[in-house]
């Protein structure tokens, strides 16, 4: 039986995307500088919503009352939500940062996610992992096939393409991103379980991503 503090990490685990590492390295590859800034907006739309359900989701569980202010206060402090207002701000905005400020920030986001993965891989548990293997089963399969089908399906319907599809595919189909770990290791909830969901979604998503991509582009939509 699934317990209920990993109800809110099983949700979040099949929806929240690792844009940073994968998706805008991704665009990057397949549209250089037009993929980037497509994805870049994703990035900059994407983080804040789902860090708001994130928030929301983590805090409702592990206070087993939603606590409407407390829930908000949460949003308005998380580093992700404030980054990403602020991202979005420099983007529409049109601010040009001094290198002096953009060299340093730029270095730090290099070695940040990179740097999460020790820390992440260093918190896993074999039998944690063999109890929650079903779990994992589950929500990675929603997360990397289920989830980037209805959207890409409803993308192509829409009549997007190329880069803009690929932004779909992007926040849907990238694996876990880190900050859901460090999220549910603050608010409360299955920490364990969040970390598996991040390894295992990132490693899985190394075919259903290269999949993906190859059957978009092979059907001309990529």
């Amino acid at each position: 039986m699934t317990d209920r503090n990993q109800i809110p990490v099983m949700i979040q685990g099949a929806y929240r995307a690792n844009l940073a590492l994968f998706g805008i390295p991704m665009a990057m590859s397949l549209y250089g500088e037009k993929g980037l800034g497509v994805m870049s907006l994703v990035s900059a739309a994407a983080i804040p919503l789902t860090n708001m359900m994130a928030v929301s989701l983590l805090e409702g569980y592990a206070t087993k009352k939603v606590n409407v202010k407390k829930v908000l206060i949460s949003i308005a402090k998380n580093p992700l939500i404030i980054c990403s207002t602020l991202a979005l701000i420099v983007v529409f905005l049109d601010i040009k940062l001094p290198k002096l400020i953009k060299n340093p920030i730029v270095s730090l986001g290099q070695v940040a996610t990179p740097l999460s993965f020790v820390v992440l891989g260093a918190t896993l548990k074999f039998d944690s992992l063999v109890k929650n293997l079903k779990l994992s089963m589950v929500a990675n399969t929603i997360k990397l096939i289920i989830l980037p089908l209805i959207a890409v399906s409803i993308g192509i319907k829409a009549g997007f393409t190329n880069e803009y599809l690929l932004g779909i595919l992007g926040a849907t189909g990238a694996p876990g991103a880190v900050s859901s770990f460090i999220m549910v290791k603050e608010i409360g909830g299955d920490e364990n379980l969040a970390a598996e969901l991040v390894v295992s979604s990132t490693l899985l998503s190394i075919l259903t991503l290269f999949v993906w991509i190859f059957v978009l582009k092979t059907f001309g939509y990529l």
